[in-house]
C-alpha cells in the first residue's frame, strides 16, 4: 500500500514541477527583457551615414531554446553641408549692374541656404538671414550704385549649418546703362599688314565701356570659315589653335559689347600671312630648247623639249596658232617630264606659239616667255590628211552636242577610242557612225569606278580602220566643254 502511495505522490510532484518549470521559463524570458538595464545609444555609438541592424534574442537555459528575437534599426545620420561659392557676380567684380542677381554653387546635401547681404563687411542691411531654397536670389530693388556689396551664404540641412563660410564682395557701377562701346582695331597683326606668322595670336585695342568681345575669323571675305561670332569674354587676344596657311589673306571681325548692346558698324579687317620659308624666293621659268624660238621649216612630227628647273614639280603646256593662243593646249599638265610629243602631226606651213610654265609646291611661275616656230610646207599626199583636232560642247543648245568625225567614210569598220590625259581609256566603240553611235562627253569605260559624265578638259583619240592607205591609227585630241 505504502509502495503505491509513494509512487502516486512521486508522479504528482513531477507533474507539478514540470508545470512550474514551463511557466517560469516563459516568465523568466519576459522578466529578462523587462528587467534589462535601460540604455540610450548616442551618435558616437554608430557610424554615420549607414543603416545598422541589430537583433536581441532571448535564450532559456532551462529549455535550451531560443524563444524569440527582435530586430532594431538605426536611422541614417547626415553631415551638415559644405560652404558654397558665389558664382555671379564673381568675387571682387567691379562695375556690376545695379540690377544684378546672385547665383551660387549648389552645395551637396543642402536643403536650403541662409543669405546675408549688406553694404559693409558683416552687414545685413540689404538681406538679413533670409531662408532661400534655391541657389539664386533676385533683389526686389536695384542695388545702390558705386557701392561695395558684401555677401555671405550659409548652406544648411537637418544636421545643421555649414561651418566657416566666408564673405564675398563685389562693387556696383552706375545706376544708368553704359553707352554702347565703339569698334576696335587690330594691333597684332595690324590691319592690312603682311608677313604675319601662321601661328600668330590675334590682338586688338581695348575700348571704353566694353565688357567683352566677339570674334569672327576666316579665309572667306565674310570671316566665318574658322570661327563665327565667338564670345571670348573681356579679353583682347585670341589664339585660333591651328596654323594659318602661308601667304594667304585672313579676314577678322571684332565686335565689342556690354550690358547695353554691341558696337555698331564694325568692319572686317585683313592681314596676310608670310610666304612659306621652304619655297624658293622666286618661281623661275624654263628655257625651251627645241624647236628654237623663230625656227622655220620645222618637221610636222617635231617634239618639244625644255630645261629642267630645280624644285619644279610639274610643267604646264600652252600651245596655239596665234600669240597668246591656247586652242590646241591650254595649261596642259605634263607632270615632271621635260619633253612632249604631239599625238598627231602638226599642220604644215603653220606657225605655232608655245609657253612652258613650271609649277612649284606653293605656286607657279608667271609671265614665262613664249616661243614660236613654223612647220615645213607640205609635199603632196595621196590621201587627205585626217583632221586631228576637234571640240565639242554637249550642253543642250543643239550645237556641237557630239563628236562629228570628218571624212568618216575613210574609216570603214572603225574602232574609236578616247583617252583622258593620264592615258586611261574612257570611251570606246566600234563602227562609229556620226549619228547614234557617237561620243557625247560621257564615258562607257571604267563605269564601275564612278566614271560617267566626263569633266571639261582635253581628251585624246585613236581611230583604227580597214583603210589600207592608213597604215597608222589616226590620232588627235578633243577639247570638251560643258
Amino acid at each position: 500500500m505504502n509502495t503505491y502511495l509513494h509512487l502516486f505522490l512521486g508522479i504528482f510532484v513531477l507533474l507539478i514541477l514540470n508545470t512550474y518549470l514551463e511557466h517560469n521559463t516563459a516568465e523568466g524570458v519576459n522578466e529578462t527583457i523587462l528587467s534589462a538595464d535601460a540604455y540610450t545609444a548616442t551618435e558616437a555609438d554608430f557610424p554615420k551615414s549607414k543603416d545598422l541592424f541589430e537583433s536581441i534574442t532571448a535564450f532559456s537555459p532551462i529549455t535550451n531554446k531560443t524563444d524569440f528575437s527582435e530586430e532594431l534599426s538605426t536611422s541614417k545620420v547626415v553631415n551638415p553641408p559644405a560652404c558654397t561659392n558665389l558664382l555671379s557676380p564673381p568675387d571682387r567684380a567691379t562695375n556690376v549692374g545695379v540690377g544684378a542677381s546672385l547665383v551660387w554653387g549648389v552645395s551637396a546635401g543642402a536643403t536650403g541656404y541662409t543669405l546675408y547681404v549688406g553694404t559693409t563687411s558683416g552687414g545685413t542691411d540689404l538681406v538679413n538671414a533670409l531662408d532661400v531654397k534655391s541657389n539664386t536670389y533676385q533683389f526686389s530693388e536695384n542695388l545702390p550704385a558705386f557701392t561695395t556689396i558684401f555677401v555671405r551664404i550659409v548652406p544648411y540641412n537637418n544636421s545643421g549649418n555649414a561651418v566657416g563660410c566666408t564673405e564675398k564682395s563685389f562693387t556696383t557701377g552706375s545706376a544708368t546703362p553704359p553707352p554702347l562701346p565703339s569698334c576696335t582695331t587690330l594691333t597684332n597683326p595690324g590691319p592690312g599688314s603682311t608677313g604675319a606668322f601662321i601661328t600668330a595670336t590675334i590682338s586688338w585695342e581695348r575700348v571704353e565701356f566694353a565688357t567683352g568681345y566677339r570674334i569672327s575669323m576666316g579665309l572667306d571675305t565674310q570671316a566665318t570659315s574658322y570661327v563665327e561670332n565667338r564670345d571670348i569674354g573681356n579679353s583682347d587676344t585670341f589664339f585660333l589653335g591651328e596654323a594659318l596657311p602661308y601667304d594667304t589673306d585672313i579676314y577678322v571681325k571684332i565686335v565689342p559689347y556690354n550690358s547695353t548692346g554691341e558696337a555698331q558698324g564694325c568692319i572686317i579687317q585683313t592681314f596676310r600671312t608670310r610666304p612659306d620659308p621652304n619655297t624658293p624666293d622666286e618661281f623661275n621659268c624654263t628655257q625651251i630648247t627645241s624647236p628654237q624660238d623663230g625656227a622655220t621649216a620645222v618637221a610636222t612630227t617635231t617634239s618639244l623639249t625644255w630645261d629642267a628647273v630645280p624644285d619644279a614639280v610639274s610643267y604646264l603646256l600652252t600651245v596655239g596658232t596665234t600669240s597668246g593662243g591656247s586652242e590646241i593646249f591650254n595649261m596642259l599638265n605634263v607632270d615632271s617630264d621635260t619633253s612632249f610629243t604631239f599625238i598627231d602631226e602638226l599642220e604644215p606651213n603653220t606657225t605655232y606659239y608655245v609657253t612652258i610654265t613650271p609649277v612649284y609646291g606653293a605656286g607657279s611661275a608667271t609671265d614665262c616667255p613664249e616661243i614660236r616656230f613654223t612647220t615645213a610646207r607640205a609635199t603632196g599626199t595621196a590621201t587627205k590628211a585626217p583632221k586631228s583636232r576637234y571640240g565639242i560642247s554637249p550642253d543642250g543648245d543643239g550645237i556641237n552636242e557630239f563628236w562629228r568625225i570628218e571624212d568618216l567614210d575613210q574609216y570603214p569598220n572603225n574602232t574609236v577610242s578616247v583617252f583622258n590625259r593620264w592615258g586611261d581609256l574612257v570611251f570606246e566603240t566600234k563602227d562609229y557612225d556620226n549619228s547614234l553611235n557617237v561620243f557625247r562627253g560621257e564615258a562607257n569605260q571604267k563605269t564601275g569606278m564612278g566614271a560617267g559624265k566626263l569633266p571639261e578638259g582635253t581628251y585624246f583619240f585613236r581611230i583604227t580602220s580597214d583603210n589600207p592607205e592608213l597604215t597608222e591609227p589616226v590620232k588627235g585630241f578633243i577639247v570638251l566643254k560643258t
